[in-house]
């Protein structure tokens, strides 16, 4: 993960920030050929320094490093929306929205 970055979510929104000096630039996630989420409810990192999303529809997200575009999804990975994800030390992933997955 960058040192630098800074990375917030909402409504049908992700935006990536960046901080050089004192000027703070802001890139958009660009969700190109998939459904733009209502909403996009956390953020974890990996590791490697990609982003991972969860949004209300049960979709994971993950946004390669330093980049605004997906790079892989976990569609339907849930019921309803997930309000939790946590990458573990080994890598895996935990999401959670009531119940709680590992995706590994």
């Amino acid at each position: 993960m960058e040192a630098n970055l800074i990375v917030t979510c909402g409504k049908s929104h992700l935006n990536f920030w960046t901080m050089e000096g004192n000027v703070l630039t802001k890139r958009q996630g660009l969700f190109e050929k998939h459904e733009k989420p209502k909403y996009v409810l956390c953020v974890a990192f990996a590791e490697n320094g990609d982003a991972i999303t969860g949004d209300s529809s049960g979709n994971i997200y993950i946004w390669g490093k330093g980049g605004s575009r997906i790079s892989q999804v976990v569609g339907g990975a849930h019921e309803g929306g997930i309000f939790s994800l946590c990458v573990l030390k080994d890598g895996a992933l935990v999401s959670g929205e009531g119940r709680t997955d590992a995706w590994c």
